[in-house]
């Protein structure tokens, strides 16, 4: 089996149960974190670092964010809208509410370029 590197997950998202869901569903398989409450915040963060997954609400912080974003990073958006999709091949879309295992297999879906 090849090992990866650990990748860095900036999660933008002021809803308390999405943070912790996400949390929760990281730490087991060892994914830094960085959780941004507002997007001023992941700017902020996104200026210091580039993230190699932005995991973002398509509703409101994923447009203002992507000119911010570095190429390389994949994007998992959630939305509250079905049928709605993102247009990037690195970018998948999540429809709220969600569980830590299509969470997983979505960020699985990422890394392995799907």
């Amino acid at each position: 089996m090849v090992s990866r590197r650990p990748i860095l997950v900036l999660l933008v998202s002021s809803d308390q149960a999405i943070q912790q869901t996400v949390e929760l569903t990281l730490r087991p398989h060892r994914l830094p974190l960085v959780v941004a409450a507002t997007t001023e915040r992941a700017r902020a963060i996104l200026r210091q670092a580039s993230p190699d997954l932005l995991i973002a609400d398509l509703d409101d912080s994923f447009e203002a964010l992507r000119p911010h974003l570095a190429p390389t990073t994949a994007v998992l958006a959630l939305t509250s809208a079905s049928g709605q999709t993102t247009d990037s091949s690195t970018s998948l879309t999540v429809s709220k509410p969600f569980d830590g295992d299509l969470l997983m297999t979505a960020i699985q879906r990422l890394r392995d370029g799907d």
